[in-house]
């Protein structure tokens, strides 16, 4: 069901499926917005991104001529036309033109570099695709570009030169510009606040020039925009341009078109009717804002979250971001970017007159100016005359000030001789007592530091921080402890305080390691970040270790000793085996961790107050060893060997830790660590009792790991971490059940539990980044989905499929988008987890082309893997036996929704696929017998077969 390794549930990790049940599963969490209606999610999103590839791809070809690689913005429309897009590379031919090669191709047309024979230039050639069978509206998309564009003739838009059509395959040229896009120029360097109202003048003038001939743009973006080599600006891609006089609705009411960065309001709300000039207006304003900033005035995690902030949310001012910005032009920017159209300027061409009364230091019309900013105006138009008329109101000023300051002064001389002599007596008596209280103070300074280095992996891992915050935070902390060096104030808690941050820095790239780890393109940046993490937490060894050999006489600091010591090596642990480390490296040193907890523990008196918080981390260190060996199982012979042993162990870390809460306070921060170890363990023990069979353990340690996280999200809601737990065990539960075909109802409940949970905290733009935006949400409808399918209720499980799909379309779509120019199909590799939901969520509601176009795709891919690398080899994250089996997965749901003759064919080419998954050493038979994505291919008899034949019962 779920194509993540990281999620949970008996199908979700490629090389161990049924045994990493209870994991987290980070990604698949997401919040949704409370005022999102979710029917109006499935309103038709359309992108104008057809003929970007003639912007940015020209740019790439005057970079480096011969390399002609698509733009992968122009490949894709927000909301997908089910159509598999053929390559009409190397096989076109137009009569005139001689073809160099591909700049790009959108959802309508591909690109060339061409050189036209008989005028002897290049030019851009724009080619229909797939003509043959093109739909009417789309023809008549293409034939409206050319025309729209073909109207105007202005030195500051891109000219088009010959419409034709070859045969059935209609095509345009248009002039080829060699400077590269605004986006690109942007992107290398931000332009000065001069540089940016000049170009928004030209800009501003082209499009007045455009609107006097009825030609609404309704797609300007920096990609639209091409820069010569002289620096003047062409506005390109007029491919959804709409002429003022156009009656023939080729856009219904309700669509939205554009770009959501640069849309206006009434585009982003469909309302087709009232898209006009001043639409142009408001996309001027915001790519002014993104020339003065750096980036466009709105941002989010998706493209609907950009829509809905263009709909209801205000800009941050320009001067926030970029201090300094020119008031007068960050209020026309202002003014263009009003929500309702009559608020904006009249027209671009009244844009262009207030952009140039600025850039002439004239006042603008956007507002009224004061008579003191009137008089700085002056002063900036006539600067010599300023300065004289400056100097001399100066030295009068100087005059006064100067009698009136000496008079006053020789007054309070008088006083503070007296208050000095007073004061003398005071401080003679005040520093005996300075002299007592010193000792205390140094006590407190020491206190204080100690805390704060103490504390600060707890803030660090609970609060969801960004990146950059982090570091600055762990910077404070740094800079704290070496001036606490140089005081000699702090002693061993600074030694303490440096591994603290050591640990929390290797943290940090161990958890962008992880990311990474999901990419198959990323692999080298993920051995990167695996060894700095490593690097790190072998710095924080070495200062525990040092810390540990000087034997400290107190028992409550050996056992710190002892328990830091074992953090650090646990760390590393962690590190080994995402490094592959083989059992004979990583275990040993989860064997010397659990062995430091021991001793952590046996150090302290029987009545220590910290007996309780040592119980607790012997018992979290156990749970993670067991977790470890349950990761191992695919890699071994005997699973039933570490299964139990993994049982054995998270049991007696349930145990300890049980006992480690009866004693600790409910409400301080070690007791929350506990329970939160504790769920932990539970998990594990769920885990490995699944792998062993044992149904009643299974289920039962199950309920006990959601209901420990439930708890603790009710008691402390506003912890993000306890709330996102509660989120993964109870969909681990869930998962479990649905696999064991469980009552449906209690199915629903615990995936019911996550949906809740996200309605409430989805408004927060951070947590939705954090957790990766909407697919986690789609994870839950997928969910959902297929219980409701179980249940019979076809038409509420449909709805919940179509849902989903929408959600991982979107993201689907923005991901290509959003994608660097290159080798448009390799570079893909790294969407491999996208692909495999974005297929199944369309086979589930029966969407041949898209299950058509990914599942073949996934396949090619893991014979190509298996040739070069073996069956052990990966695509990404993704072993190839298990890519085989979502796209026989895939195949097993479409066939339901096809006609009885097409059913055959994709039924055996979904067996062809088990069967090569089992060849190249698919061996979870728990898996194929029992997840609910196989479920139409379990009905088979030649399935059960195979299985049979494949996996004899002893």
């Amino acid at each position: 069901m779920s194509s993540d390794p990281q999620a949970t549930g008996p199908h979700s990790d490629p090389r161990l499926p049924a045994d990493r049940i209870g994991a987290n599963a980070a990604n698949e969490t997401a919040f949704l917005p409370n005022s999102v209606e979710l029917d109006t999610v499935s309103q038709k999103v359309t992108s104008a991104t057809d003929t970007d590839a003639t912007l940015e791809l020209q740019a790439a070809d005057a970079e480096r001529t011969g390399d002609f690689s698509c733009d992968p913005d122009a490949t894709a429309a927000f909301a997908s036309t089910g159509e598999r897009i053929p390559s009409t590379r190397n096989r076109i031919s137009i009569p005139g033109y001689r073809i160099l090669g591909e700049l790009g191709r959108g959802a309508m047309g591909v690109v060339y570099k061409a050189h036209q024979l008989r005028a002897d230039r290049s030019v851009a050639l724009k080619v229909m695709l797939h003509s043959d069978h093109a739909q009417s509206e789309e023809a008549a998309r293409f034939t409206k570009e050319a025309q729209s564009a073909a109207r105007l003739q202005h030195p500051n838009i891109v000219q088009i030169y010959e419409v034709g059509e070859a045969g059935e395959t209609p095509y345009f040229t248009l002039e080829f510009v060699e400077g590269g896009t605004l986006a690109r120029r942007m992107a290398k360097q931000m332009l000065t606040t001069s540089e940016s109202a000049k170009m928004m003048l030209t800009l501003s003038q082209a499009m007045a020039y455009a609107h006097q001939r009825g030609v609404i743009h309704r797609d300007l973006k920096p990609a639209n925009i091409l820069v010569t080599n002289e620096g003047a600006p062409k506005i390109a891609d007029f491919g959804l341009a709409r002429r003022t006089d156009d009656v023939s609705h080729l856009t219904i009411d309700g669509t939205i078109l554009g770009t959501p960065n640069y849309m206006s309001p009434e585009q982003a709300s469909g309302k087709q009717a009232e898209i006009g000039p001043l639409s142009d207006v408001y996309t001027l304003g915001a790519i002014l804002y993104e020339m003065l900033t750096g980036r466009p005035p709105f941002k989010g995690a998706s493209a609907w979250e950009v829509i809905q902030q263009v709909r209801t949310a205000e800009p941050m001012p320009p001067s926030t971001l970029q201090p300094g910005i020119a008031r007068d032009l960050e209020t026309i920017c202002f003014k263009c970017l009003q929500k309702e159209p009559e608020k904006r300027y009249g027209s671009a061409q009244l844009l262009a007159d207030d952009l140039q009364r600025f850039l002439n230091n004239e006042p603008i019309l956007a507002r009224p100016i004061g008579s003191v900013e009137r008089i700085i105006r002056l002063c900036k138009r006539y600067p010599r005359e300023a300065r004289l008329i400056g100097l001399v109101a100066a030295l009068m000023l100087l005059m006064t000030l100067g009698a009136t300051a000496t008079a006053y002064r020789i007054n309070q001389d008088r006083k503070s001789i007296s208050q000095q002599r007073d004061q003398i007596k005071d401080q003679r008596d005040e520093i005996s007592k300075e002299k007592d209280i010193s000792d205390q103070r140094l006590t407190t300074y020491r206190t204080t530091v100690s805390e704060l280095v103490n504390r600060a992996p707890n803030l660090l891992q609970d609060a969801p921080l960004g990146a950059g915050t982090r570091e600055e935070f762990i910077k404070l902390i740094r800079d704290i402890l070496d001036r606490s060096e140089d005081t000699g104030a702090v002693g061993p808690s600074r030694q303490w305080g440096l591994e603290a941050i050591a640990l929390r820095q290797g943290e940090d790239f161990l958890s962008q390691a992880a990311m990474d780890l999901s990419q198959s393109d990323r692999g080298e940046d993920a051995a990167r970040k695996l060894q700095n993490a490593a690097d790190k937490f072998s710095q924080a060894e070495k200062i525990a270790q040092e810390i540990y050999d000087q034997k400290p006489e107190k028992p409550e600091d050996t056992s710190k000793a002892a328990s830091n010591l074992a953090v650090a090596i646990s760390k590393k642990a962690t590190t080994s085996s995402l490094q592959d480390a083989p059992l004979q490296h990583v275990a040993p040193l989860f064997q010397q961790a659990i062995k430091l907890r021991r001793e952590s523990l046996a150090a302290l008196e029987a009545e220590s107050k910290t007996v309780a918080i040592r119980q607790a981390e012997l018992g979290a260190e156990l749970a993670r060893y067991g977790d470890y060996l349950l990761t191992m199982i695919s890699k071994n012979n005997d699973p039933i060997k570490f299964a139990t042993r993994a049982t054995e162990i998270s049991q007696e870390a349930v145990d300890l830790v049980r006992q480690a809460i009866d004693v600790l306070p409910k409400d301080s921060r070690d007791s929350q660590a506990a329970r939160q170890d504790l769920g932990m363990a539970f998990g594990v023990l769920a885990r490995a009792a699944v792998i062993r069979g044992l149904e009643d353990q299974a289920k039962s340690a199950f309920e006990e790991s959601a209901g420990t996280y439930q708890t603790l999200s009710t008691d402390f809601p506003n912890r993000f971490t306890f709330r996102k737990l509660m989120v993964e065990s109870a969909n681990a539960y869930g998962d479990y059940l649905l696999g064991k075909k469980a009552d449906p109802k209690l199915i629903e409940q615990q995936y019911s539990i996550a949906i809740g949970d996200l309605k409430r905290t989805f408004d927060s733009p951070e947590l939705r980044t954090l957790l990766n935006g909407f697919n986690g949400l789609a994870m839950q409808f997928y969910r959902l989905g297929t219980v409701s399918r179980q249940r019979g209720e076809s038409a509420k499980a449909k709805e919940y499929f179509e849902r989903c799909g929408l959600l991982r379309e979107m993201a689907w779509q923005e991901t290509i988008q959003n994608r660097a120019s290159g080798d448009h199909e390799n570079s893909l590799d790294s969407s491999i987890t996208q692909r495999i939901e974005l297929m199944l969520a369309k086979a589930r509601c029966g969407h041949v082309a898209t299950v058509r176009e990914h599942a073949p795709w996934l396949a090619d891919r893991a014979e190509q893997t298996v040739e070069a690398n073996g069956n052990e080899g990966r695509a990404g994250i993704y072993e190839a036996k298990y890519l085989f089996l979502q796209a026989a997965a895939a195949y097993g749901m479409l066939a339901e929704h096809l006609p009885a003759a097409e059913q055959d064919e994709t039924l055996d080419q979904a067996m062809r696929w088990v069967e090569r998954a089992i060849n190249t050493g698919f061996s979870d038979v728990t898996y194929l017998r029992q997840d609910p994505d196989l479920d139409a291919l379990q009905k088979l008899d030649r399935y059960q077969q195979l299985l049979a034949s494949k996996f004899p019962e002893p």
